[in-house]
């Protein structure tokens, strides 16, 4: 009803490149419904942009919630450049050191997509890593004659998992990321908690113990790594409860006596929670176990589906430390754990299809 300003459009994109910027949004009210103007303004900063990270919001997300399509593109825009310049290096020096074949990206749907387009749609990558786990894991249900699968990865700093019923990994539509940013484009509904083998257990002022979000990551890492740190995490718990054997941990650059991980556990635990080394890394695990029985309970009872009637499949570098005691409290009757959990994310890339 209302022609498009041709010279504004012109002028605001003049201005946006003035200011330093790399990729560019455009986002109207109503495109959902007719997208003309938006084709018409990325006709026009085409002509004056250096590059191709022109996004359109109408594009990605033909939906008339105008606050998700926006986020979405904006996080599209966000990450086509970072995304670009990554895959541009990898295919150069696989090309360089004699890979002659195509290079396929997973996508947060679980399936393979060109590394040539992958950039274009940048959103449609997020939870792509834990989405391939969840393909993994229902390629393996399927050739062991198990389709249904409750998946439970668990790393170093969070924890993902996913629904899969009759060998089908639930999809959804709607996923909220960091800061509540929602992101409107079809992925495997993968849920998230800040529960991974670095997260750092802390008494807070309440009194009561907390275990994550916050993590110790790889660097400095858990105490045992011997690079510097000084908070407890469900790791060091792990290793004071004997269930991690010191000698076979390929992390650790300077070895940390077990009494120094005690004396820790005490000092910033114990003394506040009245218990003893052992009583404290216990009280870690079980509290971090109850966040993660909730994460699963996310994707199984609040969907209307009974965890009973499902297997656990528990993958990731800490998963299957935890996988049983998580079943017994759901009621699950099995669990599965896979010959290399910490590369079943890694496998989920080689077995999912092009999407």
């Amino acid at each position: 009803l209302t022609p498009l300003d041709e010279l504004g459009v012109q002028k605001a994109a003049e201005k946006l490149l003035k200011l330093g910027c790399e990729s560019i949004i455009i986002h109207f009210l109503h495109a959902y419904a007719n997208p003309i103007h938006e084709n018409r303004a990325a006709e026009l900063i085409a002509k004056t942009w250096p590059n191709n990270y022109i996004t359109m919001g109408h594009s990605l997300l033909s939906e008339n919630r105008e606050f998700e399509r926006g986020v979405t593109a904006a996080v599209n825009a966000s990450v086509q450049p970072l995304l670009e310049r990554y895959i541009g290096s990898l295919v150069n020096e696989l090309d360089k050191k004699g890979y002659g074949g195509e290079v396929l990206i997973m996508n947060g749907n679980g399936g393979m997509v060109s590394s040539i387009s992958v950039a274009r749609e940048a959103a449609k990558t997020v939870m792509s890593g834990p989405a391939s786990g969840v393909i993994a894991s229902a390629y393996t249900g399927i050739r062991a004659g198990q389709n249904n699968l409750l998946t439970y990865d668990m790393g170093g700093t969070s924890t993902d998992v996913a629904l899969i019923k009759n060998a089908e990994p639930a999809v959804s539509n709607e996923i909220e990321i960091e800061y509540a940013m929602p992101i409107h484009v079809p992925m495997v509904d993968v849920r998230t908690i800040g529960a991974g083998g670095g997260s750092i257990a802390k008494v807070n002022a309440g009194n009561l113990l907390e275990v994550g979000p916050q993590s110790a990551g790889a660097d400095p890492g858990p105490i045992f790594y011997g690079r510097g740190g000084k908070e407890p995490t469900i790791s060091d718990a792990n290793l004071l409860l004997g269930r991690l054997n010191p000698k076979k941990l390929n992390a650790v650059k300077t070895s940390v006596s077990l009494n120094d991980i005690k004396k820790t556990f005490e000092q910033q635990l114990g003394d506040y929670l009245e218990l003893d080394a052992t009583g404290s890394a216990e009280a870690v695990i079980r509290v971090a176990n109850t966040k993660m029985a909730g994460a699963i309970r996310m994707v199984s009872l609040s969907l209307g589906v009974d965890p009973r009637d499902f297997i656990l499949f528990a993958f990731g570098g800490a998963g299957p430390l935890h996988a049983t005691a998580l079943a017994r409290e759901l009621g699950i009757p099995t669990v599965m754990v896979p010959c290399r959990p910490g590369i079943t994310n890694a496998l989920g890339c080689i077995v999912a299809d092009l999407r």
